[in-house]
C-alpha cells in the first residue's frame, strides 16, 4: 500500500510535550508552523493480507514496548531560506515490536549488506539483526559482501547463523566486508531479489546507500517484489539528516577529538537499531530508516531522508578529516619504520656472513 506525505495538522496544534519549545516562541511563529505526517509504506507476505500474532507476543517484557500503527512521535525542525523562519512538525512513526506480524517467519529469506566504510558499531548491529531473525523464526539469513554489487552474485552469499555471529562478535571478528555499490545499477539488483525469492533486505550505509536503496525499491516495485528494504544508517561523517547520529560517528568524533573510548556505544546503538529494524519489517513496513530522533527510536521513510538532503557539519568534518590525515600519516610513518627495520635486519644479516667467513 502506497501511502503519501499529507498535512494533518495546523498551526493551532502544538507538538508533544516531549517537544514542546516556549511559549514566546510558539506565539511568534503561530503563522509559519506546519504539520506533515511521515507515512511508512507497507507490503504484506500473508498471501490473503491478513495479519498473524508475534511468535514474541508471550514475552511480558515485550508487550510492554509494544508499538501501534497510531504510535506516532512529533519532533520540530527549523526551515531558513531566504530571509523566512518557519517551523515544521515531522510526526515520524515509533519503532519497536508489534503485536502483530504480516510475515510468516519460517518462509522469510533475509539478506544482510553492509555498505560504505568501516564503522564501529557495525559488527554488532550485524549480528543483532542475525540474532533477531532467528528469534523470529527466519532461518534463512545470508550475508552480502561487497555492497550492492554484492547483490548481483547470489553463489557468493554466505549463510548466516546465530551460533557462527556471536562467536564472531566476541572474537571482534568483522562479518562482512563493506562496499560503496553507488554505481549498482538498481534495475538489476531488483531482479536479483526478485529471483533469489528474498523477502527481507537488511543494509548498513551513509546517505549514498539511501539514494540506491530508494532506487532500488521503485525498479522492485516495478518487478512486482513484494519484500520488506529497511537501513541502518552508518556513517562516520554523520551525513544522514534528521537523525540524532549515524552508527560509527560517536567513536570517530571521539578518536578525533582524543576523548575517552565511545566504541561501547556505538556497539550498544547498533544492536538497538538492530532490533527496531527486524521488528518494523516483520510488521510489513518498507523503504524506511530505523534511528533516533530527539532520543525517540523511529522509523523514517527514506523518501524523506532524501528529501531533506545531504547532512554536512562543516566543523566535524574538518574534524573528521583530521583523523584520516593523521591515520595516513601514521600509517605512512609505520611503512617508513617497516622499511627501515627491513634494511637494518639485512644489513647485520650481512655483517654476520663476512664476520664468520
Amino acid at each position: 500500500t502506497m501511502r503519501g506525505e499529507a498535512v494533518v495538522g495546523s498551526a493551532d496544534q502544538a507538538p508533544s510535550a516531549e517537544v514542546q519549545l516556549s511559549d514566546a516562541f510558539l506565539q511568534s511563529q503561530t503563522d509559519d508552523i506546519t504539520m506533515r505526517r511521515c507515512w511508512i509504506d507497507e507490503v504484506s507476505g500473508v498471501a490473503d493480507g491478513s495479519s498473524l500474532e508475534s511468535p514474541l507476543a508471550s514475552d511480558g517484557q515485550l508487550l510492554e514496548a509494544v508499538q501501534t500503527a497510531d504510535s506516532w512521535f512529533t519532533c520540530r525542525r527549523q526551515i531558513r531560506s531566504e530571509g523566512t523562519n518557519k517551523v515544521e512538525d515531522l510526526q515520524l512513526l515509533l519503532s519497536g515490536p508489534r503485536q502483530t506480524l504480516r510475515w510468516e517467519p519460517s518462509r522469510c529469506k533475509a539478506v544482510v549488506l553492509n555498505c560504505g566504510t568501516l564503522c564501529a558499531g557495525e559488527t554488532w548491529a550485524i549480528s543483532e539483526l542475525v540474532m533477531m531473525l532467528s528469534l523470529y523464526g527466519c532461518s534463512d539469513i545470508q550475508g552480502v559482501s561487497g555492497g550492492f554489487d554484492g547483490m548481483l552474485e547470489p553463489s557468493s552469499w554466505s549463510t548466516l547463523s546465530a551460533e557462527a555471529v556471536e562467536e564472531s562478535c566476541r572474537a571482534g571478528k568483522r562479518l562482512l566486508m563493506a562496499g560503496c555499490g553507488s554505481n549498482a545499477n538498481a534495475a538489476a539488483v531488483a531482479a536479483a531479489l526478485q529471483q533469489a525469492e528474498v523477502t527481507h533486505v537488511f543494509v548498513l550505509g551513509g546517505f549514498e546507500a539511501h539514494e540506491q536503496v530508494f532506487e532500488i525499491q521503485d525498479e522492485a516495485r516495478f518487478l512486482g517484489w513484494q519484500g520488506s528494504i529497511c537501513i541502518l544508517p552508518k556513517s562516520a561523517d554523520n551525513d544522514v539528516p534528521l537523525i540524532d547520529a549515524s552508527l560509527g560517528h560517536a567513536t570517530a568524533i571521539a578518536k578525533a577529538a582524543d576523548w575517552s573510548e565511545m566504541e561501547a556505544i556505538d556497539n550498544m546503538n547498533g544492536a538497538l537499531l538492530a532490533r527496531s529494524a527486524v521488528h518494523g519489517a516483520m510488521a510489513g513496513y518498507t523503504g524506511f530508516v530505523v534511528s533516533k530522533v530527539s532520543k525517540h527510536d523511529v522509523m523514517i521513510p527514506v523518501r524523506e531522508i532524501l528529501r531533506q538532503g545531504r547532512h554536512v557539519d562543516v566543523v566535524e568534518s574538518e574534524l573528521l578529516s583530521g583523523l584520516k590525515t593523521t591515520g595516513g600519516q601514521r600509517q605512512q610513518q609505520q611503512e617508513q619504520q617497516d622499511l627501515v627495520d627491513r634494511s637494518g635486519a639485512s644489513r647485520r644479516g650481512r655483517t654476520k656472513a663476512e664476520s664468520s667467513s
